[in-house]
């Protein structure tokens, strides 16, 4: 099973927008999804109440729902057969109480805007990551995404701060993806931004080849894991 879990400390990284993207690509392209949404405002949740029915089903689960007669464990399980887990985190992370989710993951993406602010926190957030969890730059489960950049600026100074960060780092930089309004009509619509018509949206989707490739190439690894497991 493939676990993608996004996660930064900070709000407005664009976690939900990439939660509910990758949900709805996995899912059109056949694999038994579930979206767990540990965020307090929902915003994943809100997504998939609004997900017409002739699109492809994902599973929610909102972590916060209050439970009676079960267990938070049980609660967070998703259903059996499932290929893909996607889990949106929220702000302000408690990292100690993420760490299973994170230790059960296959791919880690954080979403990182190119501003000097974000960047820093960016920062900040990894080195908590690293002595909270113990998940090191080396990590291959873990790549930062460029979000929201725009894509009328001059692209290399736009990301200089970004790309220093993943310098000092030495994260896996994986995607460059674009400030559009597309992904806004899609949310509205409950749907993937791969799952819209029109001219405008093919350099939307161009930008995430990388990424898809990646996660990909992450399922892979999980399946022959599991098959060895199961020797």
């Amino acid at each position: 099973m493939l676990k993608v879990v996004i996660v930064n400390s900070k709000g407005g990284a664009g976690k939900t927008t990439l939660s509910t993207n990758i949900a709805s690509y996995f899912a059109n392209s056949g694999y038994k999804t579930t979206l767990i949404d540990h965020d307090t405002q929902a915003s994943s949740t809100y997504w998939l109440k609004s997900r017409p029915e002739y699109a492809s089903q994902i599973q929610s689960i909102y972590a916060h729902d209050r439970l009676f007669g079960v267990t938070r464990s049980w609660h967070l399980k998703p259903d059996p057969q499932t290929q893909c887990v996607v889990v949106d985190s929220p702000s302000a992370l408690d990292l100690i109480g993420f760490k299973d989710e994170l230790a059960s993951a296959n791919a880690i993406l954080i979403p990182v805007l190119s501003s000097t602010i974000d960047v820093h926190a960016a920062l900040d957030f990894f080195k908590e990551m690293q002595l909270k969890t113990k998940i090191q730059h080396t990590d291959q489960r873990v790549a930062i995404i460029a979000n929201r950049i725009h894509h009328r600026s001059h692209l290399p100074l736009n990301l200089q701060p970004l790309r220093q960060l993943i310098n000092s780092l030495g994260i896996k930089f994986i995607a460059t993806l674009r400030d559009s309004e597309n992904y806004l009509k899609a949310y509205e619509q409950g749907l993937g931004i791969f799952e819209l018509e029109g001219r405008t949206i093919k350099k939307d989707i161009d930008c995430w080849c990388s990424l898809l490739t990646w996660l990909e190439t992450r399922a892979e690894i999980s399946k022959q894991k599991e098959h060895q497991e199961h020797r």
